[in-house]
């Protein structure tokens, strides 16, 4: 086993290369020692020419609201009614500056009349 330090992207792909042959090696070989070493080599060079910060929760709940975006945007399916909470979000995927205190009104009255009906 000759292993290098890793100075560029080619030596990584290299090491990525060698860690392919022994990534199914058992325990207690000599290959799964060289597979630890590698992976150790590996993830030092990421985490110091690629290192990946935490998470911004503003951009991260913005992508999820993006992706959930096309399924409140469309029509409900046929046959499938929404919920007073799924219709609330869609008003407030499709308005953004309609604030929280409205759409609470909102289910307050829904609920209202939802009683009225069945009461």
């Amino acid at each position: 086993m000759t292993i290098k330090p890793i100075r560029n992207d080619d030596d990584l792909q290299a090491m990525f290369s060698q860690l392919e042959k022994v990534f199914q090696a058992q325990e207690g070989t000599p290959e799964a020692d060289e597979m630890e070493v590698l992976v150790t080599f590996i993830e030092a060079y990421e985490n110091r020419h690629y290192p990946i910060g935490p998470a911004d929760p503003v951009e991260a709940i913005g992508r999820h609201c993006k992706k959930r975006a096309s399924y409140f945007q469309s029509p409900a399916p046929v046959g499938v009614s929404r919920t007073g909470l799924e219709s609330a979000l869609v008003i407030l995927i499709n308005d953004p500056m309609i604030t929280v205190a409205l759409l609470k009104d909102d289910l307050k009255i829904k609920r209202k009349e939802s009683q009225n009906v069945i009461g």
